[in-house]
């Protein structure tokens, strides 16, 4: 209060008189709190002091960028004069509605007391952290003379695709919220349709492909992507897993699955559940006679990349010869093991006279280039072997 360092009673206690100032004072600062509270002052009322701290402790720690403040240096003042602080403490927390977006390392300056460094998981902040509109909240740390960001994360909600309408151009994502692949934050999609035969354009049943035109059997990776300037995602195709090209403003992004073109480059119809990936027919990926006994290579229908599982049907055939053929399917990144009785194998026929046929599912892991190696454990020219893909599980999403 606005009183002087000094006694309310001059003098003797039980003669002595108020000093005139210092009592109007008291009314006219009580006065003045009440009515930034927008109460009626009430004579009969004697809470009015308690409920106008009530309103002025929920305002406490709103702030606003004032006159003066820009992208990186933020200088913020309270939403309400009595709510600014004149010093500051350990553990403090202000928030404010970013106007200015940052573009990297940022400073705050709370009601002129001074700049202090704005970190985010200690480190400074990257372009886009504060982004426009955002509501945000900063932390003081007092040791460390610093403010932190601090960071909200959305419960996962996966980010799935589907054939769209147009099921040999389109694909459907669902709506979710995704991290983006440099671990500075997360943002959320809503329901869109994109064009993979058209190039990209912002919102929902427009072109989707990053660079030039479709083409035919081809892997097209799929991103949920993020504009942090105007706070808007969308979704894109690229026939690159680690350098799509973003549209302008486009920053952030996350990897949310892949598709396959056909030899007229439309997609490859499929499911999708959880992180499996299964076409809605079979793809065909190997039927040769012969086949070898050393190991060899196969490229089959799943994405070149790592940490992928091929779900696949393998089948014998020998058309002749009284025979115990066994095949081996492994990555090619493992030991070229033979198939045997005594090692192991994947499938076996036993043969006798005639056409014999046997056939069997197995889950084998891929090399980065979409491969498997098989090897048989002898050599006929009446045998046949086949490798098709059902489908796959895809472990980077």
């Amino acid at each position: 209060m606005a009183i002087r360092d000094n006694n309310f009673v001059l003098g003797d206690p039980t003669d002595g008189v108020f000093n005139v100032t210092d009592a109007n004072n008291i009314k006219a600062e009580t006065d003045n709190y009440i009515d930034t509270s927008s109460q009626t002052k009430s004579e009969s009322d004697l809470f009015q002091m308690a409920k106008t701290g009530a309103v002025v402790a929920s305002k406490g720690d709103f702030y606003k960028e004032s006159a003066g403040s820009a992208a990186d240096v933020y200088l913020l003042e309270a939403d309400d004069d009595l709510a600014d602080v004149w010093r500051l403490k350990n553990g403090m927390r202000f928030r404010f509605k970013v106007v200015n977006a940052n573009t990297g390392a940022s400073t705050v300056n709370i009601n002129s007391l001074g700049a202090k460094d704005l970190k985010i998981l200690g480190g400074d902040l990257s372009a886009g952290d504060l982004s426009v509109g955002n509501f945000v909240e900063v932390v003081y740390n007092e040791s460390l003379d610093y403010f932190e960001l601090q960071t909200q994360r959305l419960l996962p909600k996966q980010i799935t695709i589907a054939n769209g309408t147009d099921s040999d151009h389109d694909i459907n994502f669902t709506a979710g919220n995704f991290d983006f692949d440099d671990q500075s934050g997360q943002a959320t999609l809503s329901a869109i349709t994109k064009q993979i035969d058209a190039a990209w354009a912002e919102g929902t049943n427009t072109g989707g492909l990053d660079a030039g035109t479709v083409a035919a059997d081809t892997f097209y990776y799929l991103f949920a992507i993020y504009n942090p300037t105007t706070q808007t995602s969308d979704a894109l195709f690229s026939a690159s897993k680690t350098s799509p090209t973003l549209p302008s403003g486009y920053t952030k992004k996350k990897y949310v699955g892949c598709v396959l073109t056909n030899g007229s480059a439309n997609i490859v119809g499929f499911r999708q559940i959880g992180n499996l990936f299964r076409y809605t027919s079979l793809v065909v990926d190997l039927y040769a006679q012969t086949p070898s006994t050393t190991g060899a290579l196969a490229t089959i229908a799943v994405p070149p990349i790592d940490n992928i599982v091929a779900d696949l049907t393998l089948t014998l055939r020998e058309t002749a010869h009284n025979l115990k053929i066994m095949l081996l399917v492994t990555n090619p990144n493992e030991t070229n093991d033979a198939p045997s009785d005594t090692g192991k194998y994947h499938l076996a026929l036993n043969t006798y006279t005639g056409d014999r046929y046997q056939a069997t599912s197995r889950l084998v892991s891929t090399s980065s280039l979409g491969q498997v190696r098989y090897r048989v454990n002898t050599s006929d020219s009446n045998t046949y072997l086949g490798i098709m893909t059902n489908g796959y599980f895809d472990y980077n999403l």
